[in-house]
């Protein structure tokens, strides 16, 4: 397990916990599932992995603009997406992080860590009744 502090929160840290063989993304249903990146860009943003437990995981969000940082925190719902061709060519399974329209529902904005973090846990609660 690893410890990094957030920028522009001085003496908050954040575990990063590293995936095990049992929780290791992208096996589901006895399928193959190629995993969500831990790291990507998108609109401007980079993305950073922070925490994950099975389907549940929290992504930093940031960039900076002239100097200044523009953080939040990202807790999502990761899906999954089966195999399908399109104009011929096979696009493989893969885990997804939910788009626009699946915000809200399967994925959620925090301008805070912690809140970020309470969300985190009561999705991780409710994946857990689920499967009960």
């Amino acid at each position: 397990m690893n410890e990094v502090t957030i920028s522009g929160l001085p003496g908050v840290s954040v575990e990063i916990h590293p995936l095990n063989q049992s929780n290791a993304p992208g096996e589901a249903n006895g399928g193959y599932y190629r995993p969500l990146y831990t790291d990507f860009r998108s609109d401007g943003f980079s993305h950073q992995l922070i925490k994950r437990e099975k389907d549940v995981a929290i992504y930093r969000k940031f960039k900076i603009v002239d100097k200044f940082l523009f953080e939040s925190y990202e807790v999502v719902i990761v899906r999954n997406r089966e195999e399908y061709t399109i104009a011929g060519k096979t696009i493989p399974a893969a885990e997804i992080y939910p788009n626009n329209e699946a915000w809200g529902t399967f994925g959620f904005t925090y301008s805070d860590y912690q809140e970020a973090y309470r969300k985190f846990c009561n999705l991780k609660a409710k994946a857990g009744a689920r499967q009960k």
